[in-house]
């Protein structure tokens, strides 16, 4: 029978009445009790509640035996729930059974006293506790007794550095381990020539290799190997971030070892990421895509969740969305970033989180269910106090906002009255410097300041990353843009150049996505027809780019182009009725995306 109190002060009633000095004996048998008369196989379902009677008890435990006893139930705790993302309770249950230890333990007990740190190291670097989790590392290699036996703590300390934004730091310490492991790297990894190397190299490899000669492939045996392909994955995130043009070395390597030692749970990431390096042309996308679909598909074939954040955030996240809609990609990171957390893959499903919000802005996403659902997400990080992320996400959250208007200068990015560009500085993140120079460029071009937005674009093109997501086909819709906007009678020349340079790049991408991209590239040629004194063929482009990208769920850039012609109409033909005609659908477009500040614009300046 199962009994309950039918009140918590009844309950607190009662246990007064228990002498003070006899309430740690009491816990202690009840603790007992639920062990001894709960079979084996039906203890974890008082699993957390007997060790916390235990705990309670502890102090007047007399058996060192009975200690050992409640070391192992509360690992047995923790692990359990690490396993169900509850990282908080599981790191009390961690620490107090270290609390428990002894100095001798490390020799009498070693695999528990290992797992025990380790695991509790874990928890520290998923809850942001750095010094403690700096303290379980210094004792656990000290005292660990062979390489192996370093790694878990090797991860934590290599993702607390990352997560604390030191991400040269984290980049560094992950050569040397991989150096331990006897799989070096050489110490140039963002050179031209030592890049070019290895992306050839993977390349002739992969030469006749179908998908499916990948995919049955036998198991990478060497446990070395294997360790040196999961610090390898992690180190391409750092990198990602604090070192981006090191990323293609890194992923190139894991598909060598992928290829030559066989399949693991980070060859599906390995193939995703090097997928990417070779989509930054429209000439590599069908070879990148390719390898994003035997990446999803050896995910699929392994069956670990845990991988779902790290496969979809580069497949879908830098290679697909090339290819597929971009609103389908984005509800496929959103998935994945639940996937990540779930998971307890805390680094990369704040990273999915990131890259499904710069996502979203580029598929005109509904700018006010993006702003909360990136605060939330933007909680999490600070949950986890990492800060690296916590800024890049604030960049794409700032940006909704300040369409919304919800700031004075919605040009500026700050955040709670600091300027985002600060904490990214602080952070050494100079993949989210990029961002930062994308989102302020594009702010300046859509609220008309172009020559601002013509400075913005310079300090964009000298913080150029290697890898990037769709961003890269709107770098060069939006620089062709502002230089013509900006453009004055001495450089009138050179922005046209440019612009035809960047509409036969933008033909490419039509190639490989007219949903994605055939409107980007009618907008251009309206622009440059605009330029041209082609005013016929302007005002029918104008009209083709503002259809197909409302057809296409572009509601943003159905806005800008509506924006656009209409200032066409207003300067260009001096025809106010119309100009005022696709003010007003531009004005619409824009509210419908949540964009009320640049509404409020078109509608004031209609009115005046």
């Amino acid at each position: 029978s199962t009994y309950s109190f039918a009140h918590d002060e009844i309950q607190n009633a009662a246990y007064s009445l228990i002498p003070e000095t006899e309430r740690k004996s009491v816990h202690l048998q009840i603790g007992k009790a639920l062990c001894t008369r709960v079979p084996e196989d039906q203890l974890d379902s008082v699993l957390f509640i007997a060790v916390d009677q235990l705990f309670r008890g502890a102090d007047v435990i007399s058996s060192r035996d009975e200690i050992i006893r409640l070391t192992h139930l509360a690992l047995r705790a923790g692990d359990r729930a690490m396993a169900n993302s509850a990282y908080l309770p599981a790191s009390l249950y961690l620490l107090q059974a270290i609390g428990l230890l002894e100095e001798s333990d490390w020799t009498n007990h070693y695999d528990l006293t290992l797992h025990l740190y380790s695991s509790a190291a874990e928890t520290c670097y998923v809850l942001g506790n750095f010094e403690v989790l700096n303290e379980l590392a210094k004792e656990t290699l000290a005292k660990a007794a062979c390489l192996q036996d370093k790694i878990r703590i090797y991860f934590s300390l290599s993702n607390s550095l990352a997560s604390q934004g030191k991400m040269l730091d984290a980049i560094d310490f992950g050569l040397g381990v991989l150096e331990q492991l006897g799989e070096s790297l050489p110490p140039n990894l963002d050179d031209d020539e030592v890049i070019a190397k290895y992306v050839m190299e993977t390349s002739i490899m992969m030469q006749g290799v179908e998908a499916s000669d990948i995919i049955q492939k036998t198991a990478m045996q060497d446990e070395a190997k294997q360790t040196a392909m999961q610090f390898l994955s992690t180190m391409s995130m750092h990198a990602w971030f604090g070192r981006p043009r090191a990323c293609p070395v890194i992923t190139a390597r894991m598909v060598q070892l992928t290829l030559k030692e066989g399949l693991c749970k980070e060859s599906a990431f390995a193939f995703s990421v090097f997928g990417s390096v070779l989509s930054r042309s429209p000439d590599g996308v069908s070879q990148g895509y390719r390898l994003s679909k035997i990446a999803i598909s050896l995910m699929d074939q392994m069956g670990d969740n845990g991988y779902i954040a790290r496969v979809y955030l580069t497949a879908y996240g830098l290679v697909n969305c090339f290819v597929e809609p971009l609103q389908a990609c984005e509800e496929s990171l959103k998935y994945a970033y639940e996937a990540g957390m779930a998971s307890g893959d805390m680094t990369f499903a704040h990273t999915v989180g990131i890259t499904m919000g710069c996502l979203a802005v580029q598929s005109g996403s509904n700018l006010e269910s993006l702003a909360n659902q990136l605060s939330i997400y933007g909680s999490k990080m600070t949950e986890g106090n990492d800060r690296m992320l916590l800024y890049s996400n604030r960049l794409y959250e700032s940006f909704a906002r300040n369409l919304m208007g919800e700031t004075d200068d919605p040009t500026q990015l700050i955040y709670e009255g600091r300027d985002v560009l600060d904490d990214i500085l602080e952070t050494q993140n100079k993949n989210a410097l990029n961002h930062y120079h994308f989102v302020r460029m594009v702010l300046a071009y859509m609220f008309g300041r172009y020559e601002l937005a013509a400075e913005r674009a310079v300090e964009y093109r000298n913080s150029s990353v290697l890898l990037r997501n769709a961003r890269l086909v709107n770098e060069i819709l939006y620089l062709a843009l502002i230089a013509l906007a900006s453009a004055d009678e001495d450089n009138k020349v050179d922005a046209r150049r440019g612009a035809g340079e960047a509409l036969s790049q933008l033909e490419g991408w039509v190639g490989t996505s007219e949903w994605n991209h055939l409107h980007k590239m009618k907008f251009l040629q309206a622009e440059i027809a605009v330029h041209d004194g082609l005013y016929e063929d302007a005002a029918a482009l104008y009209d083709e780019a503002i259809r197909i990208a409302g057809e296409h769920r572009f509601i943003h850039e159905q806005a800008l182009a509506s924006e656009r012609c209409g200032m066409f109409y207003s300067t260009g033909m001096s025809n106010a009725q119309t100009a005022a005609s696709y003010f007003t659908q531009a004005a619409e477009a824009y509210m419908k995306w949540g964009a009320k500040r640049k509404a409020a614009d078109l509608l004031q300046m209609l009115t005046t």
